[in-house]
């Protein structure tokens, strides 16, 4: 019994467990001394019933720039909501699902950043006197609205981090570092014993920051004289990011420097038969640890949805198993991923021959037809293999016969074509082999006796 989208052979009184991302019709094929049947199920992935977020209250509901302002309610998500503040937004700020905390800023941005992008360099100016609408967006939906009155007073508003997007990468890698406070110019990057100065916001509410290849403290260095500190490579791991400015320090964020998974071995068989099940074993470690996802394309699937749904995860070890039905020479291919998205990938070799079960007749004369029956024949280009000879291009039906003419003669050039010049056998009695190759690859043989 076999099911396809990837699930694979089956035991005949078995149970297949599927956890299908999306709608999907599965097949199951069993096969017997009877014949084939076919039978279809399909699994129905519904949508989840989703709650906009809800603003119960703010505290306090009045302030200078720079207050700190609670909010509470319900629906907000663990990361990435956005508050709108009258015309402008606050983007990446995280909760515990039911408050939410901010600083009132002097300017802030004029978008909803959309697949983590960065808002342009647009900026609303926060007005003492002035009343605004405060609501929380999120991928839940957006949020009832409350009021907050801005006042006159205050002091200049410290730098404050809300999220880092994304929050692990390569050394290379672009971030959004999103919050409130950062001043047009003359604002430091800290990361790790490092960093960058003069870093500009457009909007005081994000900065850009690239993942450098190494840190020092001379990055930071404000002295006339020169720097003489060490100079170090970043490696795998997690460093701590923050923003200074005229204003002051600001909370850190962590930023986790990723390294991509290693495959140290894949074993497996390296040759099978048509229908025979083999089983495959992917050892493989991710730097720092965490689970890695596996995944295998066998090469053998009819679209790219049967590949994607072998995928499985565990911690250092996965194990596939897979049933070819075809005779061939087939590559699968593994991949490895961790949680940051990257991925190594590797792959066996594994040669899937044609099986022969029997002939019919198994003795006659020269010139008898024989029947060759087995599994995994291709409807064209099959070769027989008879002794020193036999005869190429020979085509099967239905995959599982071939005819087959006791020739008079026999020789290599059989299997050759015409270029060869090996000698002509004359077929005397005795026993004879025959065996088939099919996609280049060759079966088992039987024994053929010529009276």
């Amino acid at each position: 019994i076999s099911i396809d989208n990837g699930v694979g052979a089956q035991p005949l009184n078995g149970t297949a467990i599927v956890h299908p991302s999306a709608t999907t019709l599965y097949t199951l094929t069993a096969t017997g001394d009877d014949g084939t049947v076919t039978c279809t199920q399909t699994i129905t992935v519904g949508k989840p019933i989703v709650v906009p977020p809800t603003i119960s209250s703010l505290s306090p509901t009045s302030g200078p720039v720079g207050t700190r302002v609670a909010i509470t309610g319900t629906g907000f998500t663990s990361t990435n909501n956005s508050i709108k503040f009258g015309g402008g937004y606050l983007n990446g700020l995280s909760s515990n699902g039911t408050t939410m905390t901010f600083t009132i800023p002097s300017s802030l941005g004029t978008c909803l950043p959309a697949g983590g992008t960065t808002c342009p360099a647009l900026a609303m100016v926060v007005l003492p006197g002035s009343s605004y609408a405060v609501s929380v967006i999120n991928a839940n939906g957006t949020s009832n609205t409350k009021t907050f009155t801005v006042t006159s007073g205050g002091v200049p508003e410290s730098p404050s981090v809300n999220s880092l997007s994304p929050a692990s990468g390569v050394v290379g890698t672009v971030i959004t570092i999103t919050g409130s406070g950062f001043t047009a110019t003359g604002n430091t990057v800290h990361f790790g014993v490092g960093g960058k100065k003069n870093v500009s916001s457009s909007n005081g509410t994000s900065i850009s920051y690239t993942i450098p290849n190494s840190v020092s403290g001379c990055d930071l260095w404000t002295s006339s004289f020169s720097c003489t500190q060490v100079v170090s490579l970043v490696t795998p791991g997690t460093y701590t990011i923050y923003v200074t400015n005229a204003n002051g320090t600001s909370n850190s964020k962590t930023f986790t420097v990723a390294s991509p998974p290693t495959i140290s071995s894949i074993s497996g068989p390296t040759s099978r038969t048509v229908g025979q099940s083999g089983t495959w074993t992917v050892n493989a470690s991710v730097s720092g640890g965490g689970n890695v996802s596996y995944s295998v394309v066998w090469g053998d699937e009819l679209s790219a949805a049967d590949a994607a749904a072998a995928a499985t995860r565990l911690v250092s070890s996965a194990t596939f198993t897979h049933v070819y039905m075809k005779a061939g020479t087939y590559t699968p291919r593994f991949t490895v991923s961790n949680s940051n998205g990257l991925a190594q990938k590797n792959a066996a070799s594994v040669s899937v021959a044609p099986i022969v079960s029997s002939l019919s007749p198994t003795s006659g004369k020269v010139g008898t037809v024989v029947t060759i029956a087995g599994s995994g024949f291709t409807a064209t280009g099959n070769t027989v293999h008879f002794g020193v000879g036999g005869k190429l291009n020979v085509s099967s039906s239905n995959g599982t016969s071939i005819s087959y003419t006791i020739p008079n003669s026999v020789s290599a050039c059989d299997l050759f074509g015409s270029t060869c010049r090996s000698p002509q056998y004359l077929v005397s009695p005795g026993a004879y082999s025959i065996s088939v190759s099919s996609a280049n690859v060759t079966s088992n043989a039987k024994t053929f006796t010529v009276n």
